[in-house]
């Protein structure tokens, strides 16, 4: 009875704990097994009002009203943990309500802190030991980071890190996105793990790191081209012309440039593997051409003519299957958040919508620049009918302009 309603008293808390509890406690000799215990009482006809749960995260003691409540926050905790490596409660407490279940942040903490193999690191912040031959997603995204420089400092890690979880959403809600750990968390979980080392603000791994096994397809190409260069730093047209090269498309090269954590943005139109040290002689050298190479004109002009609104732009070397053209401040007030139906002039084939979103980019251009197979350096016109939100577009070089003035 005594043992009953001290650990009555107590939970939640592991079974190791509660068994030790016990033993100080004077209610028993040496540490007692607390489903034998438990069993006892059963047979004994006592309301025992505790039970033991097994979830992923470890076996807990908790009163029987809580046990449904525990059991799902303990799992979804474990769910976190070996997915993202670290989680805080407030991510735990927001991964809960998306599943209807509402539970206040103390008595998730309470929970946590009995859980066997879990661990605080930081305030709000932790982690759980799981399975030894699986990696968390926080660990393989560390190892890429190293895997192409090592050590480097903890700030540059975090901020791969933020680079690739951004707009990365969990397994258990895509509607949220993942976070990246503080730096005081970041540094204990690192300097706890046995792949890691922490000195001096510098983090590098245990054992040596192979940037072709742990990297592949096209972030093994970004690493390739970068480390062809002579000053490890490249310009983002010199960038994207050596992947292409290699066989990346464009589209791809987008995607990796914006979450790769291995990519490091050192400044305008300026790229480096991450963590690598380059003379800032190369990146002033690498500036200074980029600002003598002449800049192309995209914008051709814009006016009326016949009703029409029109404009003409001169295609890029990149980025045509997709093109985005800023339409001029002055057309603003007659194309914002329009939708157009998008005709071919010559043919009068319709060829799907072209939209204007609110800062006055347009898009829809695709399927036209694909029929017609145009290049860099090409003319394309679009003539916007307001009235009847058509746009008819045509092409042709320079003097397409010329019919128009």
């Amino acid at each position: 009875d005594g043992a009953l309603a001290l650990l009555k008293e107590r939970v939640p808390m592991g079974v190791e704990a509660a068994s030790t509890l016990l033993c100080e406690a004077g209610l028993t000799g040496l540490p007692f097994n607390l489903e034998v215990l438990l069993a006892i009482a059963r047979r004994l006809a006592k309301p025992v009002g505790v039970k033991v749960i097994e979830t992923q995260a470890g076996d807990v003691l908790i009163s029987d009203e809580d046990a449904d409540v525990a059991l799902r926050v303990l799992r979804m905790a474990r769910r976190l943990s070996d997915h993202s490596g670290v989680s805080s409660i407030l991510q735990l407490q927001r991964a809960l309500e998306s599943g209807g279940i509402q539970v206040d942040a103390g008595k998730i903490e309470s929970l946590l802190r009995q859980a066997d193999g879990c661990r605080f690191l930081g305030e709000g912040w932790f982690a759980i030991a799981g399975d030894q031959s699986s990696r968390s997603l926080l660990e393989k995204v560390i190892r890429k980071i190293l895997c192409v420089a090592s050590p480097q400092p903890i700030g540059s890690v975090r901020e791969g890190i933020r680079r690739f979880y951004r707009f990365r959403g969990p397994r258990y809600d895509p509607t949220s996105r993942l976070i990246s750990p503080p730096v005081d968390v970041l540094a204990e979980f690192i300097s706890s793990s046995s792949a890691f080392l922490l000195e001096q603000g510098l983090v590098g791994s245990r054992s040596l790191l192979d940037y072709l096994r742990e990297i592949r397809g096209p972030e093994q190409v970004m690493a390739d081209v970068l480390r062809s260069s002579p000053s490890a730093v490249l310009d983002r047209s010199s960038f994207l012309d050596g992947c292409l090269s290699r066989g990346m498309n464009e589209n791809t090269f987008n995607v990796y440039t914006t979450y790769s954590p291995i990519l490091e943005h050192i400044g305008t139109d300026l790229w480096k593997l991450r963590g690598t040290v380059v003379d800032p002689a190369a990146v002033a050298a690498v500036r200074s051409a980029n600002k003598a190479r002449p800049k192309t004109k995209r914008l051709l002009g814009h006016g009326w003519r016949e009703g029409y609104l029109w404009i003409a732009v001169r295609l890029p070397k990149h980025g045509r299957k997709a093109l985005v053209v800023n339409c001029p401040p002055a057309t603003h007030r007659f194309l914002l958040g329009k939708e157009f139906r998008c005709f071919d002039k010559v043919t009068q084939r319709l060829h799907g919508s072209l939209m204007v979103d609110t800062h006055g980019a347009s898009y829809g251009y695709t399927s036209f620049i694909q029929e017609y197979g145009l290049d860099e350096d090409d003319v394309l016109l679009a003539e916007f009918n307001t009235r009847d939100c058509t746009v008819m577009l045509s092409v042709g070089e320079d003097d397409l302009l010329d019919d128009i003035d």
